[in-house]
């Protein structure tokens, strides 16, 4: 992620309203997450996520107002 993400986010959503029925979806983690040089430490982002129930509801809240936010469909 960078600073400029966030206004990309929103101008890739809005082509919905040139493009009725457009579908915006947008994709998390990758290869990238495995990099130990990451700074923070993502690799094991997922594994922590997924070890308690109350991780997993914060993730999901924190997901559907990410996609809430920008527009994005798979809500």
């Amino acid at each position: 992620m960078d600073a400029g993400d966030t206004a990309l986010y929103t101008e890739f959503t809005d082509l919905k309203a040139s493009y009725p029925g457009l579908q915006t979806w947008i994709s998390i983690g990758g290869w990238s997450f495995n990099d130990a040089t990451n700074n923070p430490n993502t690799q094991t982002a997922f594994s922590d996520m997924a070890s308690t129930a109350a991780n997993r509801k914060k993730f999901i809240d924190s997901l559907s107002n990410f996609l809430q936010t920008f527009g994005f469909d798979g809500k």
